[in-house]
C-alpha cells in the first residue's frame, strides 16, 4: 500500500511541475556569396576654362585621362590680360591650393570636373621696361627654347647661349612659359614692379615678385629650369642701366681709337704721296 501511495505522489508531482524544453534547430546550410566590382584603371578630368588653358604633362586640353589613384599635376595659365579668379574641383573651391600656377591633385579615385574662371588684370602702360636674361639647365645654357611672356603676349627664342630679351614690358602680373616642340617644360609666375633696387622674392603661393630699380631701364634675370617640377626659378637678378643721353649714339664705340689711328695713317700717306708727286714734277 505504501508503494502504491508513493507512486501516485510521484505521478502527481510530475503533472504539476513545468519543464522547459528546447528543440534543436537544424544546422544551417553553408552558402558562399560572391560580390564582384569592376574598378576602372583610369579616370577623366574634364576642363571648363574661361580665358585660361590647362596643361597636363606639358600638353593643354579640355579633357585628360589619368591613372586611378595617381596624383596628377596640372598647370593653369591665364590668357593675356587675365588673371586666375577661381579654380573649382567638383564644385569645391581649391584656388588657394594653386602654387606658382600648378595644382597638385590628391589620389584620383573618381572622374573630376575642373572649372577655371578669370578676370581682367589692370595693366599700367605709362612705363615699360626691358626684361632679359639667360635660361640654364643643370648649369648649361638652354638654347632654341620658345618663350612666351604674358600679360601682353610676347614671344622669343633663346639663342645658343640661352639668352633672351623682351622689350616694352609693363609693370604688373606676368607669366613666362618655356616650350620645346610645343610642350611646356617650364613655367614662372611673377609680378613686375618698381622699387628702390632690383630684387626677387619668392612668395608663399609659389609666385615671385621681381622689383626693378626705379632708376634702371629693366632687369636681367638668370633663370634655372627644373624639368621634373616644370618650373623656371630666377636665381640671380641685375639692373639694366639707362643709356646716357650724352653718349655717342653710334652704338659700340670701344674701337674708336683704332678708327682715329687709321684716319691719321691715311692722312699721312696722302701727304707723303702728294709730296712725292710734286718732287717728281719739279
Amino acid at each position: 500500500m505504501k508503494k502504491i501511495t508513493a507512486l501516485l505522489l510521484c505521478f502527481l508531482t510530475l503533472c504539476t511541475c513545468s519543464v522547459t524544453a528546447f528543440a534543436a534547430e537544424p544546422e544551417a546550410e553553408e552558402t558562399n556569396t560572391v560580390i564582384s566590382v569592376t574598378v576602372p584603371d583610369n579616370h577623366k578630368i574634364t576642363v571648363t576654362a574661361d580665358s585660361a588653358r590647362v596643361f597636363y604633362e606639358g600638353v593643354s586640353g579640355e579633357e585628360f585621362t589619368v591613372e586611378r589613384l595617381s596624383e596628377p599635376r596640372l598647370l593653369i595659365r591665364a590668357e593675356s590680360g587675365k588673371v586666375i579668379k577661381s579654380v573649382m574641383i567638383n564644385g569645391e573651391d581649391v584656388t588657394e591650393e594653386l602654387h606658382g600656377g600648378y595644382l597638385d591633385l590628391e589620389a584620383v579615385y573618381e572622374d573630376k570636373v575642373l572649372t577655371v574662371t578669370t578676370e581682367d588684370e589692370p595693366v599700367a602702360r605709362d612705363d615699360t621696361y626691358t626684361v632679359k636674361g639667360k635660361v640654364t639647365l643643370n648649369g648649361q645654357p638652354l638654347d632654341e627654347v620658345d618663350l612666351e611672356l604674358r600679360s601682353t603676349l610676347k614671344t622669343t627664342k633663346t639663342d645658343k647661349n640661352g639668352n633672351f630679351v623682351f622689350t616694352d614690358v609693363e609693370p604688373g602680373k606676368h607669366s613666362l612659359t618655356a616650350l620645346r616642340d610645343g610642350k611646356v617644360i617650364g613655367y614662372l609666375s611673377f609680378e613686375l614692379k618698381k622699387d628702390n633696387k632690383a630684387d626677387v622674392v619668392l612668395l608663399e603661393d609659389g609666385t615671385y615678385t621681381v622689383s626693378i630699380d626705379q632708376n634702371g631701364a629693366g632687369v636681367e634675370l638668370h633663370l634655372t629650369l627644373n624639368e621634373e617640377a616644370g618650373t623656371l626659378a630666377p636665381t640671380e637678378i641685375g639692373t639694366i642701366e639707362k643709356a646716357d643721353p650724352n653718349s655717342p649714339q653710334t652704338g659700340d664705340n670701344t674701337n674708336l681709337s683704332w678708327w682715329w689711328l687709321l684716319a691719321v695713317l691715311s692722312a699721312t700717306c696722302i701727304v707723303a704721296l702728294e709730296t712725292l708727286s710734286r718732287k717728281k714734277t719739279a
